[in-house]
């Protein structure tokens, strides 16, 4: 996982050309256990045209806002992150901006989530985990708020 103030120099390009950490094709599956976990490959985080499908995902996520916070920490510049479009490393100040905005109220706006919500994105995490691994046993859940 790179640290705050990686440069490209430490970088590897991904199989599409652009610039992410090796480990990095998608942060939120080593730092949360999210539903981008479940996903058959992840750079559809990263495609702009699977953007609004990945959002979709993101809505149902019991981990939205510790992806948000990665995102914000690690300080992302592409790809779907708790249900945010990021702009891309060649975006303007201001686009990137207005991303940490929207990143910083899903950290926000999770703190008052309403509890049927989050049993619901739980069970749905559930679900995908024994979709993905049966016979696996029960998914351990991970506070919602992470």
């Amino acid at each position: 996982m790179p640290k705050k103030g990686t440069t490209k120099d430490q970088l590897e390009p991904n199989s599409k050309g652009g610039v992410m950490a090796h480990l990095v094709a998608n942060p939120v599956k080593v730092e949360v256990n999210g539903l981008c976990n479940y996903s058959a490959d992840p750079e559809d985080w990263f495609d702009y045209r699977k953007a609004q499908q990945c959002k979709r995902i993101c809505g149902n996520c019991p981990l939205r806002q510790a992806c948000a916070r990665t995102a914000l920490a690690l300080e992302a510049t592409d790809g779907v992150w708790a249900g945010v479009d990021l702009p891309g490393e060649h975006a303007t100040v201001e686009e990137h901006a207005v991303a940490r905005r929207q990143l910083a109220m899903v950290v926000a706006a999770m703190d008052h989530q309403p509890e049927p919500h989050r049993r619901r994105c739980l069970a749905i995490r559930e679900a995908m985990h024994h979709a993905a691994f049966p016979g696996a046993g029960a998914y351990v859940a991970e506070s919602a708020s992470a």
